[in-house]
Formats: C-alpha cells, sequence, structure tokens
C-alpha cells in the first residue's frame, strides 16, 4: 500500500490527513476532524462518464448511476441503504458528467463505520434489479424533460451538435426512453449494455475516494482496507489517455458559428432588458398603468425585432421564443401560480430538436412495456 503522497496543509488546521493508494490502486484521502460534528462523510468518484456511452444508447451512464443504488448481493432490498442512511440522520445524492460519476452520502458518525459496508458494496456487487428498471427509467425521462426548458442545457447540446460526429464527445448525456431503448430493443437488452459498461469502466484504478469523519486516521483507513480492498481493477485506461489526441470540436461553419452567437446575444439582451424594465418599474411606481403598458409593449416589440433581425433563421423557426413579457400574461400566470419563463431558443436545424424527442403510449409506460417504443415524429417541437 502507498503512503507516499505529500498533503499540504495549513499549520493552524485542527483537521489530520492522510493519503493513501490501495493495492487495487483506488486512490484515497482520509480526513479526520473531530470539530466536524457528529456527521461523516464519504465521496466516491468513478473517473469515466456520459463521454463512453455507447452511441446506440446515449445516456446509459446516466442510468447506470441511477440503478447502482438499486440493491447489491449483500444487501439485496433496493431501499435497504436509503432507507438506513434517512434513519440516522444521514443524506445521499449522486450526479453524472462527460467524465466523471460521483456518489456520495453522511450520516451520523456512530453509524459510518455500517453506512461504508453497504456504501462500498455498490462498486463491489451491485445486481441493477430488474424491478426497478421501469421505475428509474421514467425518472431519468422526467429529468430529461425538465432540462428540455432549462437555456444551458440548450445551449450546451448545440455546442455537442455542432462537434465531430465521429468522436465520444457528440452524445447526449442525460438520455430519454428513446435514447434508452431504442426501437427495436428491449430495457432488458439495455440492462446487459449497462452491467457490460460496469464491468469494463467501474475500475478501481479510475476510483478515488474521500472519507470525512470523527475517527482517527487510523480508524478511516482501517475501515478503507476493510470495505473496499474487493474493488476489482481492471487497469483502464483513462479518458484522456483513450482520447488523447482526437479532435472532438469540428471547424464550426459560418452559418452554425452565427447561430450559436445569436443565441447567446439574445439571452443577454432578454435578460438584460427584463432586469431593466423591473428596475425601471420600482423606481417609477407612480406611472400608471397605462404608461406600464406602453412600456412593455414597446420592450416586447423591440425584442421581436431583434429575433427577426435574423432573417431567414427566425422566419424558418429555427428561433422560437417566448418572452411572456406583456402584464396581461403576468397576470395570467399569477393567476395560474405559473413562473414567467424566459425566451426558449429551440435551434431546429433540419427540423430536428438540439435533444432527443419521442411521443410513448402513456399506457406502455403505465404497464411497464417498454419493448422498443414507438417513436411519433414530432416535427421538432418541445
Amino acid at each position: 500500500m502507498s503512503t507516499d503522497t505529500i498533503f499540504i496543509q495549513p499549520a493552524f488546521s485542527p483537521k489530520q490527513v492522510r493519503t493513501i493508494t490501495l493495492p487495487n490502486k483506488l486512490r484515497v484521502i482520509l480526513v479526520s476532524d473531530a470539530n466536524s460534528g457528529s456527521q461523516s462523510a464519504a465521496c466516491l468518484i468513478v473517473g469515466t462518464g456520459s463521454i463512453r456511452d455507447p452511441p446506440d444508447r446515449n445516456g446509459l451512464s446516466h442510468f447506470l448511476e441511477h440503478m447502482l443504488f438499486m440493491g447489491t448481493k449483500k444487501y439485496p432490498d433496493e431501499g435497504e441503504y436509503s432507507k438506513f442512511l434517512s434513519t440516522h440522520t444521514g443524506i445521499e445524492n449522486a450526479s453524472t458528467s462527460q467524465r466523471m460519476m460521483s456518489y456520495y452520502f453522511s450520516i451520523d458518525s456512530a453509524f459510518f463505520k455500517e453506512a461504508l459496508d453497504r456504501f462500498s458494496q455498490f462498486f463491489i456487487s451491485p445486481l441493477f434489479n430488474e424491478s426497478c428498471l421501469m421505475k428509474e427509467l421514467n425518472i431519468v425521462q422526467s429529468e430529461h424533460q425538465k432540462n428540455q426548458r432549462v437555456d444551458r442545457y440548450r445551449l450546451g447540446q448545440i455546442l455537442i451538435n455542432f462537434s465531430n460526429k465521429d468522436h465520444y464527445f457528440h452524445n447526449f448525456a442525460t438520455g430519454s426512453l428513446q435514447t434508452l431503448v431504442p426501437e427495436g430493443s428491449s430495457i432488458h437488452e439495455t440492462r446487459e449494455r449497462m452491467i457490460q459498461y460496469f464491468n469494463k469502466y467501474f475500475s478501481a484504478n479510475l476510483m478515488s475516494l474521500a472519507l470525512v469523519g470523527t475517527q482517527s486516521l487510523d480508524e478511516l483507513q482501517q475501515m478503507t482496507e476493510e470495505y473496499f480492498s474487493p474493488i476489482a481493477n481492471f487497469d483502464v485506461p483513462t479518458i484522456g489517455e483513450e482520447i488523447l489526441g482526437k479532435e472532438y470540436v469540428k471547424q464550426l461553419s459560418e452559418q452554425s458559428q452565427q447561430y450559436t452567437q445569436i443565441c447567446a446575444d439574445l439571452i443577454r439582451d432578454y435578460y438584460l432588458g427584463k432586469n431593466k424594465n423591473n428596475k425601471d418599474e420600482k423606481l417609477n411606481e407612480q406611472y400608471n398603468e397605462d404608461k406600464d403598458q406602453q412600456r412593455e409593449d414597446q420592450w416586447e416589440l423591440e425584442w421581436k425585432k431583434k429575433c427577426e433581425k435574423y432573417g431567414e433563421l427566425h422566419q424558418s423557426g429555427v428561433l422560437v421564443l417566448h418572452p411572456n413579457s406583456s402584464k396581461q400574461q403576468q397576470q395570467d400566470s399569477d393567476s395560474n401560480n405559473s413562473i414567467i419563463k424566459p425566451p426558449s431558443l429551440i435551434p431546429l436545424p433540419d427540423i430536428n430538436t438540439i435533444f432527443p424527442e419521442e411521443s410513448i403510449n402513456q399506457s406502455s409506460l403505465q404497464s411497464g412495456d417498454i419493448n422498443g417504443p414507438q417513436i411519433a415524429n414530432s416535427g421538432g417541437n418541445i
């Protein structure tokens, strides 16, 4: 076991820190903090992510993140881990990005050892319970539908769409019913692909673990060695090693460069315009309603002109905008307890949206019968 890594910390810090590398090449940082109250925490990061999703299963890493918690050989009950944490003032979460998947929890320090036992099993012998497939797939679908209305996800997907189609970067990271169970396949086939992904990339040499607790460094190290040494190591290349030197962003055409700039400009102009409008309203509360309405109408007219000046892009539906700025719309939205949305920048190159879009038979979802869902062409509307 290697302990030769030097960790520099402030001399006045009451925390004690130790870094080690287990025989399976799992890198670990241990922090003993007697002043951390009654809570201890752990985080394990796996150096893989959506950039390694198979081309025909975009979103597989994200789906795996959800399914990993659904029982292990040692603790087969799918809800046992969450129940144990919540019973002892604990919390848990996980996330997936292009190059990294992270899993973490905190719990009452008195139950940290038992929690680590349960946590480590997800990376040793997960079951990927078939009974949980539909539930977790629907949760992934819900996340996708939520993201469709968030401009930062849209703008991020624009960059991905313009990247080299032959590169790992060119994928759809969140996943949806359409991409995770493509037409002609079944959800059980997707589960098999998920297991293959886990067995290939969930290698100890790609993992880093952090433990923070009130326990001594020796106690933390003993728990680490006991529970995390069994994680298998396949000496998998890092993402940097695997894709080093490969071009992932092709030269953007003049039109696509113009388009991405338009998206950024319109979002900036929208928020600047709305912020100025809101400030003006506060400074001029004595304005009568007619004056307020006139100013709102003028602002909306200017906004539309900004969109229309892009000519064919606007007329062809490449830009679809919903500023919802009039006073009447504000009143209608307030009465429905809804939120006024910022402009929705929906690029529709080649009559397709930036996100995979589907219309799925709802009765199939409720019955759990997904065997190559029938996807209807939405015509590019979100």
